[in-house]
């Protein structure tokens, strides 16, 4: 008797075992499919992650992001560091701080400094710049953070926050990373979408 002939004369010998095996087999067979079926129609590609996932010195805080020990260039100022803050919409960018805020930055003890960068004549759109320097000396470093802050950030939009020092040469230092959020999880990659042909941070009056 061949191998398939007794283990046919196996199963019905012991119909309860038969139907556990029958039914394990049709599990694998399931399986064997559906995985076909997932690889042939590439739907893996509905299990991976929506956006990039790195470490970066980005942190979310409400209604915006938290960048950790902006450590730009050693002997950097605040006065003399640029920022960018854009979507595909449009971007804001100007100076970190001016001359009366970087005497505020430099008395040597901790202290924190919000810049109003824009709003409405309503008060409906607000955005700020909080500045926390720990030691007091006016020079972005481990320990210090800045924080973006402003109208709630949309899901499934990919925004860009860039720091720049312009040294007295005009050349830059550039740091910069980009976010997103989808279903409430936070999203940060170190990307170089802002670093166009022209460099943003030559529009005008930002070197002045």
């Amino acid at each position: 008797m061949d191998l398939l002939g007794r283990f046919e004369k196996y199963l019905r010998a012991k119909p309860r075992r038969a139907a556990g095996i029958v039914a394990t087999l049709l599990v694998v067979l399931i399986l064997v499919i559906a995985g076909n079926l997932f690889q042939l129609l590439g739907l893996g590609r509905y299990f991976e992650p929506p956006y990039l996932s790195e470490t970066t010195s980005l942190s979310p805080v409400q209604n915006g992001v938290r960048w950790d020990n902006p450590v730009m260039y050693q002997g950097a100022t605040y006065n003399r560091t640029l920022f960018y803050w854009g979507n595909a919409s449009g971007a804001l960018l100007g100076h970190v701080a001016f001359e009366s805020q970087e005497a505020e930055l430099s008395t040597g003890s901790p202290v924190t400094v919000i810049v109003n960068v824009a709003q409405a004549a309503d008060m409906s759109y607000w955005w700020n710049l909080t500045i926390y320097d720990s030691t007091g000396d006016g020079t972005p470093g481990a320990g210090d953070y800045i924080m973006f802050t402003g109208p709630p950030q949309q899901s499934d939009t990919v925004y860009t926050v860039a720091l720049v020092y312009l040294g007295p040469s005009g050349g830059g230092v550039t740091a910069e990373v980009s976010y997103a959020l989808h279903h409430g999880k936070f999203y940060s990659w170190v990307s170089d979408t802002a670093h166009t042909d022209w460099p943003w941070w030559y529009s005008p009056g930002l070197n002045e």
